[in-house]
Parts: C-alpha cells; structure tokens; sequence
C-alpha cells in the first residue's frame, strides 16, 4: 500500500507543479531568454516535462525493487529498454522527422520501460497489477486530465502577464487538492492525512 501511495503523491507533486508551466510556456521562456527565443524551445521543454512526468513512478518501482536486492532482471530489461532509444532515434531522424520526434519517442520508451519494471518487480515484489492499474494509474490519469482545464481556460481568456501566471499557478493548486482529496487518495490515505495535519496543529499549539 506504501507503494501505491508513494507513487501517487510523487506523480501528484510533479503533475501540480509542471501544469502551470506547460500552460503558460511562451511567457515563461520569454521572461528567462527574452525576446529571441530558439526555435522548438516551447516543444522541447513542454515533451522534457511530460517525460519527467512519467519517470516520477519509476522512482517508488526502483525503491522497492532495489530493497529486495534482487535487481539484476530489473536491471537488464530496463537497461536494455533504455539502450534501445538511442538507435530507435538515429531512425526516425534518418528518414526524416523533425527533432521534436527524439523527445516523443523518449516519452514512449519511458512508459514502455515502467510497463516493464513493474512486471519484473512483480516476481521480486508480491502486488497485484489490477490493483496498481485501479488504484494508481486510473485516477492518475483521471486528474491529468482534468487539471489543466480551468487554468488553460484562464490563460485563453487572460492576457499574457506575470498576473496570469500568477492566476494559473493559484488555481492550480487550489484545484488540485481538491482533486487528489476527490479522486487520488483513498479513504485509508484521507485519514492518514487527517491525522497528520492534526497532529501538526497540536505540535504547533504546544
């Protein structure tokens, strides 16, 4: 359960933090590089995002893996995995897609790999995979996808100034809690979180 946990807190953390970002990416690069601002700059960093995105839920897989000490299956389907990228790349550009392909195909060997390391945990690690896919990768994908729709709607309607971005991330934050408190923790974790913050006030009080 501490491993379902992990890996929905650590996606969560990322996912609140890169939406405001990915949103709002034009103002971002133009206030750090100014006016003259490389080509692809935009696809670039929006495609790096979702790919660290992606890569926050091999970090629990990795941690639980490596505990048992029983790595070296592990290790060879996810170095295998990741050796494959570089030629896979070197074909498409070969045949003529653009740059941007090198980071989508990043994107998809990351989620091939994590396909992978979860069914290589599984031998070392007893878990059930419809019970990780339910309770982690469903409503993962269910508050990506409704996260960024109010702050995108902020930025369409709002003119593009610091008070936007400022807008975008306050929303944002707001709207996740309430979605990872609706959607993402379970009843088990909300009264987890209950006690903490309670326990934190008491400390606070004393």
């Amino acid at each position: 359960k501490m491993f379902f946990s992990e890996s929905k807190v650590c996606y969560c953390l990322m996912l609140v933090l890169i939406v405001p970002v990915i949103i709002d990416m034009d103002y971002i690069l133009q206030l750090w590089l100014g006016e003259t601002v490389p080509e692809y700059s935009n696809q670039f960093a929006i495609l790096v995002l979702i790919d660290m995105l992606i890569c926050t839920l091999n970090t629990p897989v990795n941690q639980v893996t490596f505990s048992t000490g029983n790595i070296k299956t592990y290790q060879i389907v996810s170095s295998c995995i990741n050796l494959l990228l570089l030629p896979v790349c070197y074909i498409f550009l070969k045949i003529g897609f653009d740059a941007t392909s090198v980071f989508v195909i990043t994107i998809i060997f990351s989620i091939i790999n994590q396909a992978g390391c979860l069914l290589c945990m599984k031998k070392v690690f007893d878990y059930s995979m419809r019970a990780y896919l339910k309770s982690v990768v469903v409503p993962l994908a269910a508050i990506t996808i409704l996260l960024p729709i109010v702050p995108y709607l902020i930025s369409a309607f709002m003119e593009t100034s610091f008070s936007r971005l400022f807008s975008i991330c306050i929303v944002d934050v707001v709207l996740a809690f309430f979605l990872i408190w609706g959607i993402v923790l379970n009843s088990k974790e909300q009264i987890l979180v209950k006690e903490y913050i309670h326990k934190r006030i008491l400390k606070r009080n004393a």
